[in-house]
């Protein structure tokens, strides 16, 4: 983050965060500019953060992108309190495979740019949620405030969405059995989605193509679930993403019929595993249109920061699964567990490697050169343009300008 962050407004920011930061400084900003709609997304919260830096470091983008630390501890600290809850015990051994999953390389505009905050912040109040429901008995306080958080999530980010059907599920699994808080649920949902389309024409559709060829759709969900894992190829990210949902369903089956179909002790893994499943069911059906070549999309970074909870999820599993095995200690149980660590060795290797190509990448890009005319001297030089052009006025300095 302090050697390749970007200290001047790239990418997104040009056609949002920059015109919130404008109008918090002369003074106009209103409450409809912070929620409005930006490709299909509500993103109040990145605003937010955007309007707090113009009023305390007039809008020091670089103060901006660290703030994307905190969000991502916070999640770190979501996802262990729900594997603490089960196994306090396991916890060293999955504490750091956690931290090394949430601070992935390859998601590496997350930690680049600070528009990127909103992944980070939906994921946030969605864990949020899923604490508060399964970590408390039924009742309206819980039921309350994972409404709430649902709130949070669904204008933080339009994969906030899936916040109200997924934890809807998870409310009978984890004990709720009155109709009226799934009524309440159900109406307060209907009643933020409708919000959310509201004051705006600019409604991103599904891709009709999409629909036509279901294999292709598969692939780019595959490839979503895989890319972390899958060393930017197409190819083998959707052949590890079939591997590991295959394994996620088993361990899920296992421990379902093992904890005497105890649903509510698989709520969280189930719940991460199918807020990832929507992003990436959601992502295909609106950005690919029926070209082979559109299912690379599949493998963005920004994409991995909603992934790689797949993942810590299907680890989470693993670790139950094998801690059991271990216990009963038949022979054929201990080769399972063997087999886990095998499995789990070489995810670390793929994990490694494409983590290992995103850092190679940002060196070859930001250190050595940006395309093929600029060397790295001219692209910082390029960037105190932009920062020096408030006070100077001067667009001489930049070669790119149109």
């Amino acid at each position: 983050m302090d050697t390749y962050g970007r200290q001047v407004p790239i990418y997104d920011q040009w056609q949002t965060s920059v015109f919130v930061a404008v109008a918090a400084e002369n003074g106009t900003l209103d409450f409809e500019q912070l929620l409005a709609r930006h490709n299909g997304h509500r993103i109040f919260f990145t605003n937010l953060i955007t309007l707090g830096a113009t009023w305390f470091t007039d809008w020091n983008t670089d103060w901006e992108l660290w703030v994307n630390l905190p969000l991502a501890l916070g999640n770190l600290a979501l996802l262990v309190a729900l594997f603490w809850r089960q196994a306090p015990d396991l916890l060293p051994l999955a504490l750091v495979p956690f931290s090394a999953l949430v601070f992935s390389l390859y998601q590496d505009i997350s930690w680049t740019t600070a528009f990127q905050s909103q992944w980070h912040i939906v994921t946030l109040f969605f864990l949020a949620a899923l604490l508060v429901l399964t970590s408390q008995p039924p009742g309206w306080w819980a039921w309350g405030g994972a409404a709430w958080l649902s709130v949070g999530a669904t204008f933080s980010f339009g994969s906030g969405f899936t916040a109200w059907p997924i934890l809807g599920v998870v409310l009978w699994l984890v004990g709720y059995r009155q109709p009226v808080h799934y009524l309440l649920w159900a109406a307060l949902g209907a009643l933020n989605i409708w919000l959310y389309f509201q004051g705006d024409s600019s409604q991103a559709g599904l891709q009709a193509s999409a629909l036509d060829d279901p294999g292709l759709h598969l692939r780019y969900v595959l490839a979503f679930f895989g890319s972390p894992l899958g060393y930017r190829n197409l190819d083998a990210a959707a052949w590890i993403g079939a591997v590991g949902l295959g394994l996620f369903a088993v361990h899920i089956l296992w421990l379902w019929h093992h904890s005497q179909q105890n649903w509510a002790a698989l709520a969280p893994w189930l719940a991460i595993g199918a807020y990832v499943f929507g992003l990436a069911n959601s992502t295909g059906l609106s950005r690919v249109g029926g070209r082979e070549s559109e299912l690379y999309i599949a493998l963005s970074q920004r994409y991995t920061q909603a992934s790689v909870f797949f993942w810590a999820a299907l680890l989470a599993l693993v670790l139950l699964v094998g801690r059991a095995f271990w216990r009963e200690s038949r022979r054929w149980q201990r080769a399972v567990v063997y087999g886990q660590v095998i499995l789990g060795v070489m995810g670390a290797l793929l994990y490694l490697r494409t983590n290992a190509w995103s850092l190679q990448y940002q060196h070859d890009l930001y250190g050595t050169y940006l395309g093929h005319d600029y060397g790295p001297r001219e692209f910082w030089d390029e960037e105190l343009c932009v920062v020096d052009y408030p006070l100077y006025r001067d667009s001489t300095c930049s070669s790119r300008r149109s």
